[in-house]
């Protein structure tokens, strides 16, 4: 965000079209949503509306005030809809990892790599065997080996 504001003011400075930049920036906002904390993002979106409206307040125009309104909505809008991407992008990849968890259970890496379907197989196999060590468990208080 520092780099877009330092390649804006300048921009902004020498009277060019102002609405020029404004795709630029919105990007940099939507990547601070969809890569950042939901806290960052708040407060990035809180300091970067308060300095427009600062800004735009200093100026003597009659039509500040509806153009810092009109600014700060698409910029909050920008930052929801990140926030709205990053939280289906984790809720999707929530799902996608308890079909296909990353991390093994103990022991069934080694029978993983024996390969082919007999390594599934025996990979099922003995998750199975543990499940039905683990119900018994429960339900009788005893553990078998």
């Amino acid at each position: 965000m520092l780099v877009i504001i330092a390649a804006v003011a300048p921009y902004h400075a020498l009277d060019n079209v102002h609405l020029a930049v404004v795709p630029a920036s919105m990007v940099g906002i939507y990547s601070l949503a969809v890569a950042g904390p939901p806290l960052r993002t708040y407060l990035t979106v809180a300091s970067v509306i308060g300095i427009m409206a600062a800004v735009m307040s200093a100026t003597p125009l009659q039509h500040a005030a509806s153009d810092t309104l009109r600014s700060g909505g698409w910029v909050l809008a920008v930052a929801l809809i990140g926030e709205a991407s990053r939280i289906h992008r984790k809720y999707v990849a929530a799902i996608v990892e308890r079909q296909n968890p990353r991390q093994p259970h103990h022991g069934q890496e080694r029978w993983r790599s024996a390969g082919g379907s007999w390594g599934r197989a025996l990979c099922c196999a003995k998750r199975i065997s543990h499940q039905a060590r683990r119900r018994r468990l429960r339900h009788t208080g005893e553990w078998v080996p």
